[in-house]
């Protein structure tokens, strides 16, 4: 059995050895961002749609597969985790497929080692780690037809940039720029034959996937008013309350890659050994003991992976959020092994064993350090014991109190057929009570843009539901952070009017004195109707 083979069969294991400690921890749970995600796979698993029945911001397509994983395993956290480390791991095997081609096995393997502990997580959300799964699969499919420019490789790579746009619409139409371009331009500048299998997938991929895309959005969206489907897409600038010019965003990035070397001596010298291996990997490839074929191949490879670095800051771009980068980490995770592996290629195995050894210390340690981060937190005070809970997170003891206070309070006195009305964006307790929310709106904040007819909206289905109860935390009222605003001022005043003449608090629960946060100084209040 050769080597390739011996790490493809390693490198799932090894996957799922690195990340196991995930299923059962999260670093934090927000009862806004991560109560959205919980609420809506479980009701699209109970048959409910994204954009028509509940309020959805992403691509249709995640909360189906998480859907299967709680009906698998069960409707509680830890199943939507597994999901997640599933997508985590096939992520990783496809970062080693596609390095795999071009450097020696071992480092293609440690390239997926090292994505599985240092790639930053979208802490806020289940939904993004499929798009990296997506940007994976086509980067392997893209690499083979850089090794062999066969069309299957280009359909297998074109279902992914489909799979993507139905993750999140502005990547895949990203990727599928970039797609269509890159093998137009290696077909003509390395004079490759038209087929008519090629002229076949050009319009697939041009003409037929462009329409698959807009017809399942429009078919998803066209039953809503165009505010609602605003608030699904919000892809204008009044839509998002963070905006940065292209050259702060990319000058503070900048500054930050610039800048990491001198952190620690660690740092400056991995900074150091990887200066080493762009050098010593442009001299290998330029060298005339380098064949053309070879030369071309790999010139190719490493500038497709720049380019996906380049096009997945697209968003980081506009807003300069930082964790709206971590759609291009991975590509600069491949490039970094990238010249690290080629730079090693032909050199002595022995060589090759100490470095990858070296790099193996840190991965261990990392992870050592992780699972010590996990122990340390498993305890009852850090356990979510309510129902569809059961997960240990990172929350202060305070915020547990808060929710697990707030949901017995929903659970004894609200009846079982009954519902209640979260706000302003606090959809953890629909998801943890076994509520359907009585309105699709599921946020209400500043940058959310709720006009007038929509609060109407609102209220009489508050009114024909018989809505007798409803929950407001303090993120409604006291929060600074950009877009939120103040409940009943500066945005929903009919709603806000409605709730103050017909109903009174009754409980509350939490941090009412502190400024609150996105998971944490959380403060509820209970409101029940006035009769």
């Amino acid at each position: 059995m050769n080597n390739r083979l011996i790490s493809f069969l390693l490198v799932p294991l090894a996957g799922l050895f690195l990340l196991f400690h995930h299923a059962a921890y999260q670093t934090l749970l927000s009862q806004g961002d991560h109560g959205r995600d919980l609420y809506a796979f479980v009701q699209t698993l109970h048959g409910q749609m994204p954009y028509r029945d509940y309020w959805w911001v992403y691509g249709p397509i995640m909360p189906y597969y998480y859907a299967l994983f709680l009906k698998i395993f069960g409707i509680a956290i830890p199943s939507v985790l597994i999901g997640k480390i599933v997508l985590t791991v096939l992520s990783g095997v496809f970062i080693f497929l596609s390095l795999s081609l071009f450097i020696p096995t071992l480092f293609a393997f440690m390239a997926a080692m090292w994505f599985w502990m240092y790639q930053p997580d979208f802490f806020f959300t289940y939904n993004h780690i499929g798009g990296i799964f997506c940007l994976t699969g086509i980067t392997f499919a893209l690499f083979s037809y850089i090794k062999q420019p066969r069309t299957k490789f280009l359909y297998f790579g074109l279902f992914f940039v489909l799979l993507l746009a139905m993750v999140k619409v502005n990547f895949g139409i990203a990727a599928l720029f970039v797609f269509i371009a890159f093998y137009r331009l290696y077909d003509h500048f390395y004079k490759i034959p038209p087929t008519n299998g090629k002229k076949t997938l050009g319009q697939v991929a041009a003409i037929g996937v462009p329409l698959l895309i807009l017809m399942t959005y429009f078919l998803l969206l066209f039953l809503l008013p165009v505010y609602e489907i605003r608030q699904c897409m919000p892809y204008m600038s009044n839509d998002q309350p963070y905006h940065s010019t292209p050259l702060q965003a990319l000058g503070a990035l900048a500054s930050a890659i610039i800048t990491t070397p001198l952190t620690s001596p660690a740092n400056f010298v991995f900074a150091i050994f990887i200066i080493g291996a762009i050098i010593a990997s442009l001299i290998k490839v330029f060298s005339h003991k380098t064949d053309s074929k070879e030369r071309k191949q790999t010139l190719t490879a490493f500038v497709l992976l720049g380019f996906f670095y380049f096009i997945n800051l697209h968003e980081y771009i506009v807003s300069g959020v930082l964790y709206r980068s971590f759609w291009a980490t991975p590509f600069s995770t491949m490039m970094l092994f990238f010249v690290i592996g080629y730079s090693l290629t032909k050199i002595s195995p022995k060589l090759q064993r100490l470095v990858f050894g070296s790099f193996f210390v840190l991965v261990f340690t990392h992870y050592v350090s992780q699972i010590d981060t996990v122990r340390i937190k498993k305890i009852p005070e850090q356990f979510l014991t309510v129902n569809r809970g059961h997960i240990t997170t990172g929350n202060s003891e305070e915020w547990f109190t808060t929710v697990q206070d707030t949901t017995n309070f929903i659970q004894t006195h609200i009846a079982k057929e009954e519902s209640f009305f979260a706000l302003p964006y606090d959809p953890l307790y629909y998801y943890l009570t076994n509520k359907t929310s009585p309105t699709r709106q599921l946020i209400f904040f500043n940058h959310i843009n709720i006009p007038p007819q929509q609060e109407a909206t609102i209220i009489a289905e508050l009114e024909r539901k018989d809505v007798k109860y409803i929950l407001i935390s303090n993120r409604a009222f006291a929060s600074q952070e950009p877009g939120l605003g103040f409940f009943g001022q500066s945005y929903c005043p009919l709603l806000g009017k409605y709730i103050a003449e017909h109903f009174e608090p009754i409980a509350q629960f939490g941090d009412w004195k502190n400024e609150p946060g996105w998971a944490w100084n959380h403060g509820t209040k209970i409101f029940k109707r006035v009769r």
